[in-house]
């Protein structure tokens, strides 16, 4: 899905930051029901034991803030190369982020544990 801050749907909120400035996340997080801290702990929670938990050197300390691998940012791909992640790993592990946000979001499940 595109981003939300280029027009995208909630499955986008697999890459977004952490709510730190107004942007379409704000009012994305009041439509679905989650406050701010509710967002945070849901994807510290579903990235926890994944690639997307690391990233130190990331603007946000976690892959799990970062945008799609369509969007240049160095932080990101420096920390994918040191990872040894590709983007194409990347992009899977967001897509499962993105389906276990909605899961969670519309039918309350908790998290699926498979090889991520």
């Amino acid at each position: 899905p595109k981003q939300l801050c280029r027009g995208g749907d909630i499955r986008a909120l697999a890459f977004c930051c952490m709510p730190v400035k107004p942007c379409p996340l704000l009012p994305t997080l009041e439509k679905v029901g989650l406050s701010r801290n509710d967002y945070l702990k849901l994807k510290q929670d579903l990235v926890k034991g994944t690639p997307l938990e690391g990233g130190k050197n990331t603007c946000f300390g976690s892959l799990a803030w970062c945008c799609k691998i369509s969007s240049p940012c160095m932080f990101r791909n420096m920390t994918l190369n040191e990872t040894g992640l590709s983007a194409r790993d990347y992009m899977r592990c967001k897509h499962h982020l993105a389906t276990e946000i909605m899961n969670r979001l519309f039918n309350g499940e908790e998290p699926v544990d498979e090889s991520r």
